[in-house]
């Protein structure tokens, strides 16, 4: 009797002894999965603090393993606003992410809207999505049409297909049948086709340049297409009148020159209004983008801005107050008014603190 009381109780040792190996290894696991956004940025901070935004590319597969969509939009929140990356590497960053967002609600596009549309850093993870879509869908003109109308009903935003104009080009190759494409997935919508064209164009452009806009990284080999870099423009001139704007305000950040030149190879005469008013746009986007990430408060406009027609020293004004808005939705704010102040022009300045305060208003409101 003994001896089975003895056998029972080894028994009965061992089976606790499995539960609670497996327990423990369960909760090990469980602590493993927990993500910490903190403890990763600081760890890759003090890993590479000049490389910041190479380490979270490289590792986004693995965060997104870990921590899911949440965490990798809280690991390029963090850097952004601790500025760590710049605002084109976040918007590269949250791209790549929209890209993966795409296959965890591909049947659900309501909830793909509500997940994975944000106007964080530049809307990157809607263009990816966007995008993706194109690329994934065996019916991707149906399903962008019900992404938009969906983000169209939840946010009121005619914003769409901007991502799917990049892939368009990746796609096709061709500038003309891109936007031909973007004319497809608009027709008979609500949606202009003007985001999507300018996509098509960027994506041009990041081709002519020999840039990867999904990864950052440069592409290999000789440029796909072939861009005239002093002279941009002549692609949008030689193209249907209806694109020549939304190509001008992508086209021309390809120019090697400083702002000085930009600026005086957009007024030139030549060209009509509002190519000229598309090229100045996007040069002062560029400007603003590195002025605002940079400087704790906007600084005057550059002199030569006030060599401009006054309708182009608006247009800098614009191309400023995109990015300003970009800033502002990223959840990083800053002060206008010595920007504002520096236009000579007393009209200049009150429309400028007008839109700039406004935009600053409804942030912090």
């Amino acid at each position: 009797m003994r001896q089975y009381f003895i056998i029972g109780a080894a028994f009965f040792i061992l089976i606790v002894g499995v539960f609670l190996i497996w327990f423990w290894g369960v909760h090990q696991n469980n602590q493993e999965a927990v993500w910490d956004t903190d403890a990763f940025l600081v760890n890759i901070i003090n890993t590479d603090q000049q490389n910041v935004f190479e380490q979270i590319r490289n590792q986004l597969p693995q965060i997104l393993k870990k921590g899911g969509i949440s965490a990798a939009l809280d690991v390029a929140d963090g850097a952004i606003k601790g500025k760590h990356i710049a605002m084109d590497q976040c918007h590269v960053l949250v791209h790549m992410i929209g890209h993966e967002a795409y296959f965890y609600h591909f049947e659900d596009i309501p909830n793909m809207v509500y997940e994975n549309s944000s106007s964080f850093c530049g809307a990157g993870m809607q263009h990816g999505t966007e995008a993706q879509i194109v690329l994934s869908s065996p019916d991707f003109v149906s399903d962008l049409r019900e992404y938009c109308k969906e983000l169209w009903n939840v946010y009121g935003s005619s914003e769409c297909h901007h991502g799917a104009g990049h892939a368009f080009m990746e796609e096709t190759l061709d500038i003309q049948e891109a936007v031909e494409l973007c004319d497809k997935v608009t027709a008979d919508t609500e949606i202009p086709p003007f985001s999507c064209w300018q996509g098509a164009f960027s994506q041009y452009v990041n081709f002519a340049a020999g840039y990867d806009g999904d990864t950052g990284l440069r592409i290999p080999g000789d440029p796909v297409v072939i861009l005239d870099h002093q002279d941009p423009l002549s692609l949008c001139l030689s193209l249907s009148e209806k694109y020549q704007y939304a190509c001008a305000t992508q086209i021309s950040r390809i120019l090697p020159g400083g702002l000085d030149q930009s600026l005086s190879y957009c007024a030139q005469d030549h060209y009509e209004d509002n190519i000229q008013y598309g090229c100045v746009l996007i040069i002062a986007a560029g400007f603003g983008q590195d002025a605002i990430f940079r400087q704790d408060t906007f600084q005057p406009p550059p002199d030569v801005v006030f060599d401009l027609p006054k309708n182009l020293q608006e247009a800098f004004l614009e191309g400023v107050l995109g990015e300003f808005r970009g800033f502002t939705n990223t959840g990083i704010a800053k002060d206008w008014s010595m920007f504002c102040n520096g236009f000579p022009n007393q009209e200049n300045q009150d429309i400028c603190n007008k839109k700039f305060s406004g935009n600053y208003n409804d942030y912090i409101q």
